[in-house]
């Protein structure tokens, strides 16, 4: 299959998807939506790649620290479930977050 606005390579088991709209610096469009969803309907498909970027969490696990050291910051973050923030909860957390920081 081929894309307007993107490449897609596979080296083994690993499918590569590299934008291609420099004379857009690889700016977002419908088309390039488009393109990248149709790949990886080609991957689910055709090849099985070992993994697809939809697969991959968004952050990886960070290792606990120590309870007698964590700040006001540290104990606001264990609460707090990324994936399933908004941008503009994300945001509003990032402000509450520096406002402890001065605290």
């Amino acid at each position: 299959m081929s894309y307007k606005t993107l490449q897609l390579a596979y080296e083994g088991r690993v499918a590569i998807l590299t934008l291609n709209r420099p004379e857009k610096r690889n700016a977002i469009s419908f088309e390039l939506i488009d393109d990248v969803l149709r790949a990886l309907d080609e991957g689910r498909e055709g090849h099985k790649p070992l993994a697809r970027i939809d697969d991959l969490p968004l952050f990886a696990p960070q290792a606990p620290s120590s309870p007698a050291h964590d700040s006001a910051v540290e104990q606001a973050l264990r609460d707090v479930s990324a994936d399933m923030l908004t941008p503009r909860q994300a945001l509003e957390l990032l402000y509450a977050l520096k406002a402890k920081l001065s605290d």
